[in-house]
């Protein structure tokens, strides 16, 4: 008896276990809406109520971003799909295909463009209105980070190479590298435009001057971690 009652705990652990990893997965593969004044999850379309996005359980989502005017959140992941939200419905429109896992997500300044980057080494530019891409830009490794320039005139990639790359969106050429060190997970631009902070693996927060294009005294956290959002 003793033994059966053994059998019967275990049991009963490794279906808590199975039931825990499957809405670990279905939680992690949803996209949803908080409602900051209550506190909890708020699908977009009724406040009021807590759950994800429909049809969000698809693919892993990597990233989010939210247009200029408010009106559409645009998410990108797995399965290479960038999917358009309506925010005031709810509601999912046509998705453009990437081609590879989409790691970020970037706006131009006026809202009418959408730079996707991903693990096929390749940006981008989606014209919103025609859901069409344009030419793409080739970073040649995982682009994991965008960032765009203060005049909208630059768009900046960071990479598994470890390199940030200047792009001139008027004639699409790539400019010098600037070499932050084993891969670039973040781009963040300074609120005056005159320094471009990269941020990746071994925890190391790099302070870049654009005029100069060389790097100022790095940002370091007290435990080697790798930071991936700025």
């Amino acid at each position: 008896a003793e033994v059966e009652a053994v059998e019967r705990c275990r049991a009963g652990r490794a279906s808590y276990a199975r039931s825990l990893g499957q809405n670990a997965s279905a939680a992690r593969n949803r996209t949803h809406a908080h409602n900051l004044d209550a506190g909890r999850d708020a699908a977009v379309s009724r406040p009021d109520r807590a759950g994800p996005l429909p049809g969000s359980e698809l693919a892993d989502v990597y990233c989010l971003k939210l247009s200029p005017d408010g009106s559409t959140l645009f998410s990108g992941g797995y399965d290479g799909r960038i999917r358009p939200w309506d925010v005031r419905t709810g509601e999912a429109g046509a998705a453009l295909l990437h081609g590879g896992l989409v790691d970020c997500l970037k706006f131009s300044a006026d809202g009418s463009t959408l730079f996707s980057g991903g693990k096929d080494g390749r940006i981008l530019p989606w014209d919103v209105q025609t859901k069409r891409a344009g030419a793409a830009l080739v970073h040649g490794s995982s682009v994991w980070a965008l960032e765009l320039s203060a005049d909208g005139s630059t768009l900046f990639s960071g990479g598994e190479d470890g390199r940030v790359l200047p792009w001139d969106l008027r004639t699409g050429e790539a400019g010098a590298a600037l070499f932050h060190g084993p891969m670039v997970y973040a781009l963040k631009l300074s609120a005056d435009g005159s320094t471009l902070f990269s941020g990746g693996q071994l925890g190391r927060i790099v302070p870049w001057d654009l005029r100069t294009g060389r790097p100022g005294a790095e940002l370091a956290p007290a435990e080697t971690t790798r930071v991936h959002v700025l």
